[in-house]
């Protein structure tokens, strides 16, 4: 269970705009989720939002039924593991570029602000791999 109120509440909310959508959210942790007190909660809270609403749009642009959130925490490194499929067409290095969006005009700014945010946090690193149809991107913060 993830211990943290704020952060239990930005889930709820996002498993409940899924739903709406008919998509499933699965989220699953490997026991107790402590978050250190020194966190830059604000910060993660926004990530993790920017992953999940970026997840939940390509899930419906592609017409499937599910992405997924993990949460593990080893030795005081907690890791958060956004998964979603995509298409055929899909490149990670499209994503890479600032402004880039499947979204159109005015869109495109929420991975350049995690990358922000991420370079503002010493404890926060990123992550981002594309296997087997399969886009996961992973937020780790290193314990103190």
């Amino acid at each position: 269970m993830i211990q943290s109120i704020p952060l239990r509440s930005l889930l709820y909310l996002k498993w409940t705009e899924a739903n709406e959508h008919q998509i499933n959210l699965t989220i699953n942790t490997n026991g107790d989720i402590a978050l250190p007190p020194t966190i830059d909660m604000m910060g993660l809270i926004r990530c993790l939002g920017i992953l999940l609403d970026n997840a939940l749009f390509a899930t419906q642009e592609i017409h499937y039924q599910k992405f997924d959130l993990l949460v593990m925490q080893d030795r005081g490194t907690i890791q958060f593991t956004v998964s979603n499929a995509v298409g055929n067409e899909f490149n990670l290095r499209d994503l890479i570029q600032d402004g880039f969006s499947t979204k159109g005009s005015g869109h495109g700014n929420g991975l350049m602000n995690l990358r922000q945010i991420i370079a503002h946090n010493p404890q926060f690193s990123f992550t981002q791999l594309v296997e087997d149809h399969q886009l996961s991107m992973s937020i780790i913060i290193q314990g103190e």
